[in-house]
């Protein structure tokens, strides 16, 4: 070969060379693209997750809380009977001392 020649065999592999060498920096930057929205998508997924969980502890929360109340009015509804039974045996303890006077 001659040196024109062996010049043009060493230029086109260094061509070649800088051809795959940036098609593999295309494919690691790709790659790093798919990485990065693959991040972002579990990041959104995990932020959807997080959302449900807070609906669900709002609403057992809610639930709880109903629980509560619906226990207070019948705590007090019993104390306001027994209040109401004690005051009609206080009436029938003083009619009874009043009528033996």
């Amino acid at each position: 070969l001659t040196r024109a020649e062996r010049e043009a065999a060493v230029a086109r592999k260094h061509v070649e060379a800088e051809q795959r060498h940036a098609a593999h920096l295309e494919e690691v930057r790709r790659r790093a693209t798919r990485e990065s929205d693959k991040v972002g998508e579990v990041a959104f997924i995990n932020e959807l997750g997080l959302m449900d969980l807070k609906v669900d502890l709002k609403k057992r929360l809610e639930a709880m809380e109903a629980r509560i109340e619906e226990a207070r009015d019948r705590r007090t509804k019993i104390l306001e009977g027994h209040a109401t039974k004690q005051q009609a045996r206080e009436q029938k303890t003083r009619q009874h001392l009043a009528a033996q006077r």
